[in-house]
């Protein structure tokens, strides 16, 4: 069987004119400068000058002309890793079809061996292979060594809200998030089985295995994120859109042309944009890609027991390694190293470093793989013929052999006639009795046909009675899961109560923190009574004390002008008793302290306190002198360097004071405009918004892990009631 479809060698553009459009989109720096269809058509050009080719040196001249080429749009990394593997696949096509010979050619260095020239010499050399590949084992250690912390609770509500969606877009964008899987595999290309366990689906249909035939791919277990029920659902819903069943017969690079675009859309909008997702460095943006890394690392939390390698349980469920006999022989595999980028934390950014916290709810995920169905026991799925002596020699083969040999073979034939015959019956009809048999008796999917074959015979001999025990051992499953369920509830009957006994014991707290402000609320009165009360007393008593003064006041005044009217007589002095009278009253008004009672410390205060005579004469308010440095307004700094300066001085004050180990969670600051603003004016200096705002956007990654490490969010703020410069100060 063929491992490619065939290929129409139809040319609708000459190579000249592909490599002119190639060129003018370099010339012009646009994004795209081969579209997939282009790219196609060089290779299937590229397949046609190589057919002319009388030796191997103008083969490999023809390769090195064709990579160099590539390399006038593209970076080699590029080159070496996504459009050399399309050139190769076609020169691979057109060997098998015929199209090119197939060319027994020596082995290389490494002992590999190729069928033709093209696949030989399109491709970089060692060094430039081992370069490109250390470059990424750079980029990856550099994310290992500054893991992205990630709220799981946070993730998996996002991808839920995505489900619930209104587009198919939504929905695949979810499904990725939840599942680990890729693009192509839920859309169209992978098969999602629920399985007994309710947070785990056997997938079949792994992309990048290299396998063509979907008969014969392996089936594994994937744990999901949410209840596998609510993921099978969505899929169902999923792949009956008509948007989506356009992508049935498609491959998974026309699948990802037609549908990623809008479903990357999504994805960016709802795990980037809300920072919930953090770009890694060296990226620039969150892709498919981080989700599996993401989903990998929850995955952990729930479901990998404390007792195993974490490495070996996400390369088990990204399926890098599948099958027992794979995980027990083969070495690690690599790829799974460029999944380990991030960690979780707590609402309050605490890390959260435990592995399997379900198991102690839920059974461990199984470990099931599923083999071809022609190596299932006594059956295989090939062809009718019924062989009963298929270990028997042939008489010619007999005659030839030596007596101690023709006596082992006649005991084989001996042991194999008391063997039952072995059987072979056509696949498609075992399919179809598989399923009836699965619907009819219970069976699960995954039972073995000779477990399908007996249950067929008990219905055959008691058809009422064949159903009755795997009936019976269908409900374990089902009790597991409801005795699961009521173990859940009583957990959060507990809790309940718990909340409850809590919300009442702050209940009877606050009633006693009320009746104690009230018995503080009426003392203070009846001290405001008491004070108003001695108040008044000493108000009458000092009103009597006026009207006395008073009324001796007025008596002073008849004596005096009786002590003048006889002055005036003895004297023969005229106006004298008013004259003197007058500038009596005068002097008393400029000397109060000849009169008869003095004014109180409070007037005189109040009069001295009133205003403030500066040098030149003006008037300040009170309490306010011409030093008073809060009479100052704030310096605006005018020059860029030096606001930034400034605002970077403030920025790491405040880092610092949220960094200290003994602060309080509420005594902690969010770093923002307003809090900027507010620390600069409180040392006298102000920046524009538009300055502050390009301050804190040059460090705006460092502040969002800042924020999130200490589980700060913009509203933090609100928890404080003085303002910042009461706690910082520049």
């Amino acid at each position: 069987m063929s491992r490619f479809k065939p290929i129409a060698y139809n040319f609708d553009h000459s190579r000249e004119e592909l490599i002119d459009r190639f060129r003018q989109r370099i010339d012009r720096n646009d994004r795209t400068r081969l579209y997939k269809a282009e790219r196609a058509e060089l290779a299937l050009h590229f397949v046609d000058r190589l057919q002319h080719c009388q030796s191997e040196a103008e083969a490999e001249a023809l390769c090195k002309a064709e990579m160099d080429l590539l390399e006038e749009g593209y970076p080699i990394a590029s080159v070496a890793n996504k459009y050399l593997p399309e050139w190769r696949k076609v020169i691979e096509q057109a060997v098998e079809d015929g199209r090119l010979p197939t060319q027994s050619l020596a082995p290389n260095e490494f002992d590999k061996q190729y069928p033709h020239w093209g696949l030989k010499y399109l491709l970089y050399p060692n060094s430039v292979q081992k370069n490109l590949k250390e470059r990424t084992t750079i980029a990856n250690n550099q994310k290992q060594d500054n893991l992205k912390p990630i709220r799981a609770d946070r993730f998996i509500q996002t991808a839920r809200d995505l489900l619930a969606g209104r587009s198919p877009q939504e929905w695949e964008a979810g499904l990725l998030a939840l599942t680990g899987r890729r693009f192509s595999e839920i859309a169209a290309k992978g098969t999602f089985e629920q399985v007994d366990h309710p947070y785990a689906i056997a997938f079949k249909g792994q992309l990048k295995r290299g396998l063509q035939d979907p008969d014969n791919e392996p089936t594994y277990i994937i744990a999901t994120l949410i209840e596998a029920t609510e993921i099978i659902a969505t899929l169902e819903r999923f792949r009956t859109h008509p948007r989506v069943q356009e992508l049935a017969d498609l491959d998974p690079v026309q699948i990802n042309s037609r549908f990623n675009g809008s479903v990357r859309y999504h994805v960016r909008q709802r795990f980037e944009y809300s920072h919930l997702i953090p770009v890694l460095a060296g990226e620039k943006s969150v892709s498919v890609h981080n989700l599996r890394g993401v989903y990998a690392t929850i995955a952990t939390h729930f479901f990998c027991p404390p007792n195993q390698a974490t490495h070996r349980f996400v390369q088990t469920h990204l399926g890098h390694m599948i099958g027992d006999d794979e995980l027990t022989r083969r070495k690690n595999a690599g790829a799974t190293e460029h999944y380990f980028h991030y960690f979780l934390v707590g609402a309050q950014g605490q890390p959260l470093n435990e592995k399997g916290i379900l198991l102690d709810r839920f059974p461990p995920l199984p470990r099931f793989t599923q083999q071809p169905e022609a190596a299932d026991e006594h059956l295989e799925a090939s062809s009718t013929e019924i062989n009963s002596d298929r270990s028997a020699p042939s008489t010619e083969t007999a005659d030839n052999l030596e007596p101690k040999e023709l006596a082992m073979a006649d005991r084989k034939q001996k042991q194999a006639s008391r063997q039952p015959s072995r059987v072979t019956i056509p696949s498609e009809l075992m399919h179809e009795l598989k399923t009836l048999a699965a619907r009819k008796f219970d069976l699960k999917k995954t039972a073995t046909h000779a477990a399908v074959l007996e249950a067929v015979i008990d219905f055959l001999k008691d058809g009422a009675a064949s159903t009755l025990p795997s009936s019976i051992e269908s409900f374990g499953p089902t009790f597991q899961w409801f005795t699961q369920e009521i173990e859940q509830l009583r957990q959060q009957v507990a809790v309940a109560h718990q909340e409850r006994d809590r919300a009442l014991e702050h209940s009877e707290t606050m009633k006693a923190e009320k009746q104690q402000a009230v018995a503080q609320l009426q003392s203070l009165q009846q001290k405001d009574s008491g004070t108003l009360a001695t108040f008044k007393a000493e108000s009458e008593t000092l009103k009597a004390e006026s009207e006395a003064l008073k009324a001796e006041n007025e008596a002073l005044k008849a004596e005096l002008v009786q002590f003048y009217q006889l002055r005036q007589m003895l004297l023969g002095e005229k106006g004298a008793p008013a004259a003197a009278m007058a500038e009596s009253e005068t002097r008393a008004i400029a000397s109060p302290q000849n009169s008869s009672q003095p004014p109180s410390a409070e007037s005189t205060q109040a009069t001295r306190s009133t205003t403030k005579a500066t040098s030149n004469g003006t008037a300040q308010p009170k309490g306010k002198t011409s030093s008073d440095p809060d009479d100052e307004s704030p310096k605006r700094i005018m020059d860029d360097d030096t606001a930034l300066e400034y605002m970077t001085q403030a920025i790491d004050l405040i880092m610092a004071w949220n960094d200290s180990p003994d602060r309080e969670f509420n005594h902690k600051w969010y770093i923002s405009v307003p809090t900027l603003q507010q620390l600069l004016r409180g040392s006298g200096y102000t920046a524009s918004q538009p300055r502050v705002r390009m301050a804190l956007d040059q460090r705006r990654q460092e502040l969002d892990d800042h924020h999130l490490h200490h589980g700060m969010s913009q509203r933090h703020n609100v928890r404080h009631d003085l303002p910042i410069t009461e706690d910082i100060v520049m």
